[in-house]
């Protein structure tokens, strides 16, 4: 090992040592994109010292309190984490016996649907790792599967089993909605049982429920999600045809949901806590933004997801998204209007409290309607995750609009904080029954076919004048960029085969003599976004013809060029220029220090259009995938090593070390100058 790789392993020990395992692919319904990013659109959790906690501290005692009673031995029972339990727990509310062998679709869809629930949740647990009460409160978790060692090294926000089961319960209801409000009950109990137990606090549940919502909206733009869900039916149908014969309803949150506190309960203290702390921001900027909100015309809805998504929607520029979204805001009212019927009226705050609005020319017309569910938070919510299967590249921005939409009302002083969060809900269960819906697929369809061909860009991008893309020896596509007078890949190779046709083997050991290529991360799923990794020898001859493994040189001119560039720099430093090079979003693990480092803000990542994906690294092992985009040069140092480029989520600058010639990195080709 040459001496400057020796000087490096102490970082890439670090970096590995923060990584965990991840799900393979194949186990959930995120084939080919990324999970939503609930960093980006949920509000961090309550810190111990803010007025919010003391809600998380009041359920926590009436769990406590459940402990020794029937529902608090359901709650011990449910704490087994995954698919074993979640085919006991909707299996009993299906009226069926869910087994691997017994009934496969179902089994294969229900495992699905719950592990993408999990992922929905990965990255913001350890994002905040906060403390489970059970952690804080110095007492032992009461479930019975629960394995208080792992639980303290694993982030309490958001629940990953109530991500697991509200997204579970959601794929279930759109797949058997005649059944859906008792399936969607046991979803919501089984994330209610987490505080129960003392392994999460009520704030974690409530975010769990949200980002797995989210995740279900994104589980509709996998391709083999639509077929698993009717290859479940069809099972079910066989097992239970009677089923078919009832007409389904649209669900209705009375029978899902607990009924909101009455001032006489402890959980009432918890929304006048928050009314308390949003009302401190109503003085500023924050505070504009729930004016603006209180909007509710088409032309502001559109003026928003205009600038979100940097595409004109209107009726006259997307007639068939503006007619879906007007169709969508109906059903939701309706849902809404069905619930605030025939629930207890509740008094808004500002009226229960004896305090004025934020829009006081809005007081007279609210005063008699009833505070829960929140109207808004149902229309900002169900339209952010319609938008979601329109537009997933713009997925995080669209749920954070959503997310705060319903959050201004809080602010405004016309919903409570449950009210807010119920209306949350409630959007989320229709989208799964809006799904069985003939209409809606219709529009949503038509919809889709505006948005096809869209792509996010926040600077121009510009693919090589004679060179849009270029395909390899294997037959592979891939995009191509110009920056400078270079033209480069913006993919990541994948070839199998050299340029002259002969196989590259997979790597069975560490060796830079013969030609090997890896998957990152050891997972042939990750193929697709991010290339092999190839050693050396390989890297060298697999560029198809035309295109060639750029020298160190060749790496120089790219980065100083974009260095040269007042756009491309952070902060006005030439050197600052990774986040620039670096693939846009939540495929790279957050960094929340130096503004300039690849991983802080990540939505503002990848002005050049080069798009380098954190691929990690194979010396005999995998290594830093999500954290270190690897790329071989083709300089030779010396017999043993060659040169390379690196960017690292927490590092603002492009990286050139030397290494040796058996390692897995990424390749990409430059074209050859004539």
């Amino acid at each position: 090992m040459n001496k400057i790789f020796h000087n490096f392993g102490l970082l890439l020990i670090i970096l590995v040592g923060m990584l965990s395992s991840a799900i393979g692919q194949d186990d959930h319904y995120y084939y080919q994109y990324g999970a939503p990013a609930g960093e980006y659109y949920l509000p961090a959790p309550p810190d111990t010292s803010s007025v919010l906690f003391a809600h998380d501290v009041n359920c926590w005692i009436w769990g406590k309190s459940m402990r020794s009673t029937p529902r608090g031995a359901q709650a011990s029972w449910e704490s087994l984490y995954g698919i074993e339990r979640m085919a006991t727990v909707f299996g009993e509310a299906m009226g069926i016996t869910i087994t691997k062998t017994g009934t496969p679709a179902i089994w294969k869809f229900m495992g699905k649907a719950c592990y993408t629930g999990d992922i929905s949740v990965y990255t913001v647990k350890k994002y905040y790792m906060r403390m489970r009460p059970f952690a804080r409160m110095n007492e032992h978790v009461a479930g019975e599967f629960d394995n208080e060692e792992e639980l303290r090294g694993n982030g309490s926000y958001p629940s990953g089993h109530t991500a697991e089961g509200w997204s579970t319960a959601l794929a279930l209801a759109e797949m058997l909605p005649e059944l859906q409000d008792t399936i969607l009950r046991r979803g919501y109990e089984y994330g209610q049982s987490r505080v129960i137990v003392g392994a999460h606090w009520q704030s974690d549940v409530d975010a769990g429920r949200l980002a797995s919502s989210a995740g279900f909206a994104r589980m509709h733009t996998s391709p083999g999600y639509a077929s698993d869900l009717a290859a479940a039916r069809a099972e079910y149908l066989t097992l239970r045809p009677e089923v078919a014969k009832d007409k389904p309803v649209a669900p209705h949150l009375n029978r899902i949901l607990d009924a909101p506190a009455d001032t006489a309960s402890i959980f009432y203290y918890g929304d006048v806590a928050a009314y308390w702390l949003a009302k401190g921001e109503r003085d500023t900027e924050r505070g504009q933004q729930a004016i603006a909100d209180a909007d509710d015309s088409d032309e502001s809805l559109y003026r928003v997801l205009s600038t979100v998504t940097a595409k004109e929607v209107s009726a006259k520029a997307t007639p068939h998204t503006a007619r879906l979204l007007d169709w969508v805001q109906k059903k939701l009212m309706e849902g809404v209007k069905d619930l605030k019927s025939s629930s207890t009226f509740r008094k808004r705050p500002y009226v229960q409290l004896g305090e004025p609005s934020l829009i006081r020319e809005e007081e007279e017309s609210h005063r008699m309607s009833s505070s829960y569910p929140s109207t808004s938070a149902a229309l900002g919510w169900g339209i952010a995750l319609v938008m979601t299967e329109l537009c997933p590249e713009r997925q995080n921005e669209l749920l954070k609009y959503g997310y705060e939409y319903g959050y201004s009302r809080v602010i405004a002083g016309y919903h409570y904080a449950s009210d807010v969060q119920a209306g949350r809900v409630l959007a989320a269960c229709h989208l799964a029954f809006l799904h069985n819906d003939s209409t809606f697929r219709s529009l949503l369809e038509s919809a889709k076919e505006e948005w096809k061909d869209y792509s996010f860009s926040e600077a121009p991008v510009s693919p090589c004048p004679d060179a849009a893309t270029v395909t390899d020896q294997d037959g592979n596509v891939y995009r191509t960029v110009q920056i400078g007078e270079q033209c480069w890949m913006a993919e990541n190779m994948r070839a199998t085969h050299d340029r002259k046709g002969k196989e590259i083997a997979w790597g069975n050991d560490f060796n830079a003599k013969v030609p090997y290529r890896y998957c990152p991360n050891n997972q042939d799923s990750r193929i697709a976004q991010y290339g092999y990794l190839y050693n050396w020898t390989a890297a060298m001859r697999v560029c198809p013809e035309g295109w060639h493994l750029p020298t160190d040189a060749e790496w120089d001119q790219l980065t100083n060029y974009v260095g040269d560039q007042r756009q491309y720099r952070c902060g006005g430093d030439q050197k600052n220029i990774a986040k620039a090079l670096a693939e846009r979003g939540n495929v790279w693990q957050e960094s929340d220090s130096d503004e300039c480092m690849v991983g802080n803000d990540r939505y503002k990542n990848n002005a050049t259009g080069f798009s380098a994906l954190p691929a990690g690294d194979y010396q005999q092992g995998y290594h830093v995938f999500g954290r270190c985009a690897f790329f071989w040069t083709a300089t030779k140092i010396d017999a043993k090593s060659a040169g390379r480029r690196y960017l690292v989520n927490n590092v603002s600058t492009v990286l050139g070390v030397s290494a040796e010639k058996g390692n897995g990195y990424s390749v990409r080709c430059v074209k050859d100058v004539k």
